[in-house]
């Protein structure tokens, strides 16, 4: 029984690593899940074992990819970490270093950024995207209102200005690269983006709630 669990779980793994593959070659409207089954050397029937469709699949690549950052914006009792808008900080300049030099990941942000096509019939996907992304804008608001409380952000600092300016921003910086990585050297340039995201919150006078 064990063997066989351990066989289940390397053959989801082998279905994630190849919905990727397919994703960021065809874009996620046009993969199917036959290819997705035949790049990892499955049959289709055990592709439905483990997923029940395209985005089931898509999901859980999703899920896969930020256990990480959700993990460690939380405290074992699942608390919001006190450290949350230092470690949401430190995370994402580790992010964007890793994207030159690690090519899932760099792959992963390519499906979210560039290969969601908003066309008919991928509805679905769109809807498990816009999820995911409503979850990332919980996790920066949450870690924007514990700075605020721990004192390192401006206590009238407007949480929702506060999460849209920085989602845009940090959204912005991974297509720009994605799109023309040859334009920015992001190891060099990842740590003073990030900071200068992170000083336009603390001390820009239009993120601040009204007196």
């Amino acid at each position: 029984m064990k063997r066989t669990r351990e066989e289940a779980l390397q053959t989801r793994q082998h279905l994630l690593e190849a919905a990727l593959e397919v994703f960021h070659a065809r874009g996620v409207a046009r993969a199917s899940l036959d290819e997705i089954a035949r790049t990892a050397g499955v049959t289709r029937g055990a592709l439905y074992w483990h997923f029940r469709n395209k985005e089931d699949l898509f999901d859980a690549l999703c899920q896969a990819h930020f256990k990480d950052i959700r993990a460690k914006l939380s405290c074992e009792d699942g608390a919001v970490n006190p450290q949350a808008w230092n470690i949401l900080i430190e995370s994402c300049i580790a992010y964007y270093r890793r994207l030159v030099d690690d090519p899932v990941l760099c792959k992963f942000a390519a499906v979210l950024h560039l290969k969601c096509e908003a066309t008919p019939g991928n509805e679905g996907i769109l809807r498990v995207l816009a999820s995911h992304r409503n979850i990332w804008r919980q996790h920066l608001r949450m870690a924007i209102q514990s700075g605020q409380r721990h004192g390192m952000l401006p206590a009238d600092l407007d949480p929702d200005l506060a999460q849209a300016a920085l989602m845009s921003s940090l959204f912005g910086l991974t297509s720009l690269w994605l799109s023309e990585p040859q334009r920015l050297d992001m190891r060099r340039c990842a740590e003073p983006l990030v900071r200068a995201c992170a000083d336009m919150l603390s001390q820009s006078p239009h993120l601040r709630r009204p007196l």
